[in-house]
């Protein structure tokens, strides 16, 4: 955060690595929330894109409606500076400059829903070959992290 504000002042911070989210608008707000990533992973690998994709947003707003929950349902506002995996998935989904919340999710369902199709070709929620091949493990990782961010933007 103290980074963030070096270059705006009035920006609160969004990042993510492999395993959580980080978030903060002040000093006092800041947290960093264990959305397990990589369980995502598992679930695209095991169940394809669409539906795996959809299981990870299930396990992420139930662990934000708890840890958001237990203090009341926070409403982060202002501006964020985004960082790591927030920064590439906003990049990934055509975003440039500064974005109001809903266009933030709009760009980012947009990116998870051609990254579904591009994994998961076929009408069957079970086609799991795209999503298993290691070429295409840098798409599983964007449509983890894409999935992670809608929930997040939705609850938080």
């Amino acid at each position: 955060l103290v980074a963030c504000r070096a270059c705006r002042p009035d920006a609160g911070l969004l990042a993510g690595g492999g395993k959580s989210i980080q978030v903060a608008s002040s000093f006092d707000d800041a947290r960093s929330i264990d959305v397990d990533s990589f369980a995502g992973h598992d679930l695209i690998r095991k169940h394809g894109a669409r539906a795996g994709a959809m299981m990870h947003e299930w396990a992420v707003r139930r662990t934000l409606a708890n840890v958001l929950g237990g203090d009341g349902v926070r409403g982060y506002k202002g501006a964020f500076s985004l960082i790591e995996l927030a920064a590439s998935s906003f990049e990934a989904a055509g975003g440039a400059g500064e974005l109001s919340r809903a266009d933030f999710v709009e760009a980012l369902q947009a990116r998870r829903a051609a990254l579904e199709r591009e994994l998961n070709p076929s009408e069957s929620v079970a086609d799991r070959a795209r999503a298993n091949d290691p070429h295409n493990d840098k798409l599983v990782k964007d449509l983890v992290y894409a999935t992670s961010l809608i929930a997040f933007v939705d609850l938080a």
